[in-house]
């Protein structure tokens, strides 16, 4: 039997650990779920490893608390497996899509309710799932790799989002890499997105990345590499960065289009087992976004159009997950490794690894970020596996009630105003006509009552958390504040 518990924390200079959802198995993935319940922060997919047989469900992504748990679906068979795909069943609401082993099935399962909205038996195991997109918002096409024998062939494919019915099939004569990169690129014209993957990363003769059409199957383009090639694709311009041991170049970069390489590199430090495009740090002068080139314990970022980069991140232990966010003034990394997170600035000079935080749980696995109108910067919700299992939610900001020390009101109505400074274990308001606010917590209890007068200024003393302020008379919500410890 699994046991669960939710906490909501202290509240401390971030990062900082906002909530857990504690469990007795291994959560293994999480995903975004997109905003399920509709109150202004995104929700998160979680599953348990198959092995543990817990399940999986969505949680707030504000509260930690469960919004549906299936437990008819155990878990999921690997981490890259587990996936939330776009709106399959038409309802407005990110669904999912995983594999399980037990059942040898690809599954749709709805983001909304946690139920299966169809089955797709494979023959093998399948260990990487995506999606492209189509022409139309509910477009999908399910992307997975399913793996046979001891030579570990693989076979990609292509599912109907709606109904699960296989689209195309392309078998391989020779291994590859439990990865497909997507990109929203249409270089065919047909309204469907790209993806891209790398074949027989140990052979010298015959290594190579592709990029293929999402809906066909159609190949695009198609660029040999040596030992072990990795590659990412990004859509504007159509282009992938590659990289790969044993030759020269060790990276480079090369127009889906055409095949004409932009630019490369001899450098042998620039070879990476994982290459992801971000955001176009340096700005809008840079035709190509910036890439960062990571594995082991070591980030580089490289610039885009031209391959520059300089120093390096080293962060303290192996790195299990990567992202790139903007917190209103600068671009940082969300960086995961077995016991840590970090949020540091994402610069090309002397980088840091600050400002970080502790797991509290002995591995996270997996993350995602959540957006949330609470804050100006994502939460990052994190996997956790052995003590301490579960999932957390890490903030990467200060709320938007609290700036550092300081903080500014979110909004105004006619009853009272959000004072500057309320989150030090207390909530400043001024009362702009005569009014009674009711404070809420998360859970909805109500936790002071509060008459004010006009012109009178009130400090409500509460615990460290998030409260809704509402006028009882009106039946308006006043406004959110977050407060903070001392």
């Amino acid at each position: 039997m699994f046991l669960f518990c939710v906490s909501v924390l202290l509240i401390s200079s971030p990062p900082s650990v906002v909530w857990e959802y504690n469990s007795t198995g291994d959560i293994i993935a999480v995903e975004c779920a997109g905003d399920v319940n509709n109150d202004g922060t995104e929700d998160v997919f979680a599953a348990f490893s198959e092995s543990a047989g817990g399940g999986i469900m969505c949680l707030d992504g504000i509260t930690g608390e469960a919004i549906w748990f299936n437990s008819s679906i155990s878990g999921t068979f690997a981490t890259e497996s587990f996936r939330a795909v776009s709106d399959v069943n038409f309802d407005g609401t990110t669904d999912l899509a995983l594999f399980l082993n037990s059942m040898s099935s690809v599954m749709a399962v709805s983001g909304a309710t946690g139920s299966l909205l169809w089955n797709s038996t494979q023959p093998s195991p399948v260990y990487f799932i995506e999606y492209a997109t189509g022409p139309d918002s509910c477009d999908v096409a399910v992307l997975a790799n399913r793996v046979a024998g001891a030579e570990l062939l693989c076979t990609f494919f292509a599912l109907n989002g709606q109904t699960g019915e296989e689209i195309w099939s392309l078998p391989q004569q020779s291994s590859a890499d439990f990865f497909i990169k997507t990109t929203d690129s249409d270089v065919s014209g047909n309204g469907w997105s790209e993806f891209g993957y790398s074949i027989d990363r140990g052979s010298v003769a015959c290594s190579y990345v592709e990029v293929r059409d999402g809906f066909t199957g159609t190949l695009l383009q198609n660029s040999p590499t040596i030992y072990y090639p990795t590659v990412d694709i990004c859509d504007s311009p159509p282009s992938m960065v590659v990289s790969h041991f044993g030759d020269i170049p060790s990276l480079w970069v090369e127009s889906i289009n055409t095949g004409t390489v932009n630019w490369s590199s001899d450098d042998q430090e620039m070879v990476f087992t994982n290459l992801n495009f971000i955001a176009n740090t340096t700005g809008p002068s840079t035709p190509l976004p910036e890439i960062l080139g990571w594995g082991g314990t070591v980030i580089y970022l490289v610039r885009g159009d031209d391959g520059y980069h300089n120093d390096k991140y080293t962060l303290p232990h192996s790195i299990n997950s990567l992202n790139c966010f903007y917190d209103g003034t600068q671009y940082r990394l969300a960086v995961l490794t077995g016991d840590s997170f970090h949020c540091p600035p994402l610069v090309f000079n002397s980088p840091s690894v600050e400002p970080s935080i502790n797991l509290p749980g002995s591995q996270g696995e997996d993350m995602c970020l959540l957006q949330s109108d609470l804050y100006p910067a994502p939460l990052a919700a994190v996997a956790l596996s052995g003590t301490g299992s579960g999932v957390c939610a890490i903030s990467t900001s200060w709320p938007l009630a609290v700036s550092g020390s300081s903080s500014t009101s979110l909004e105004t109505t006619p009853s009272v105003r959000l004072l500057d400074m309320p989150g030090m274990n207390r909530i400043n308001i001024e009362g702009k006509t005569d009014a009674d606010i009711a404070v809420i917590d998360i859970t909805g209890r109500v936790v002071r009552r509060v008459r004010i007068d006009r012109g009178q200024t009130v400090s409500v003393i509460v615990s460290p958390g998030v409260y809704m302020l509402f006028d009882t008379i009106s039946g308006q919500s006043v406004c959110k504040a977050t407060v903070v410890s001392n």
